[in-house]
């Protein structure tokens, strides 16, 4: 943090928000989401003043997604909302995808998997024309448990398959191990009655 009273004493607010920011998202890959929302709540009102509105979706998002892991719905889709009427309004396709994967996975936790397939599909276009192959994989394998919760276990099946090519390509070696394992559990269960 010693970076942050630099950024503090030049006044540069986007300087600052991007380490706050930083240590939010630091938190939250640590698995710490209820330590991550303190440093993008600070950051929020900084991109904000600064006028950056890319910035400020992509920290929207970041804070709806802690509140999402919180189990915190409600506010997780406000923050997700505004994030996506910001990045559409930037042009920002990729954080638009993000959040619609996010938008996905809340539809998820609440048991609306039809909302989470359509939200994980169109997240997913989005990824794979902006050529951005690792989140894609990602978002397939999300996309594969909605599939999974609505009995589509053929659709669960070819998706997880697609992610796994993208993860295998490139050499993600733990997404690659979590989906070999789902499609072994998909194998063993019993077929459904005709």
């Amino acid at each position: 943090m010693s970076a942050l009273p630099l950024f503090e004493k030049s006044g540069d607010l986007v300087g600052q928000a991007d380490i706050l920011h930083l240590l939010g998202c630091c938190q939250e890959q640590q698995g710490a989401p209820h330590r991550a929302l303190p440093y993008h709540e600070r950051a929020l009102p900084l991109y904000q003043a600064a006028g950056d509105a890319r910035w400020e979706a992509n920290c929207r998002h970041s804070t709806g997604w802690c509140h999402a892991l919180l189990g915190h719905y409600d506010r997780a889709r406000r923050y997700r909302e505004d994030a996506l009427t910001l990045a559409r309004g930037a042009g920002d396709r990729i954080h638009k995808a993000h959040v619609l994967d996010s938008r996905g996975y809340i539809d998820h936790q609440c048991g609306r998997y039809s909302g989470a397939v359509e939200n994980y599909r169109r997240a997913r276009a989005l990824f794979r024309e902006s050529d951005c192959s690792s989140a894609e994989a990602d978002t397939l394998l999300h996309l594969g448990d909605a599939y999974l919760a609505l009995g589509r276990c053929e659709a669960s099946r070819q998706t997880w398959h697609e992610a796994l090519a993208l993860h295998r390509a490139r050499h993600r070696t733990a997404e690659t191990r979590v989906l070999r394992e789902r499609l072994d559990a998909l194998d063993r269960r019993p077929a459904a009655p005709t």
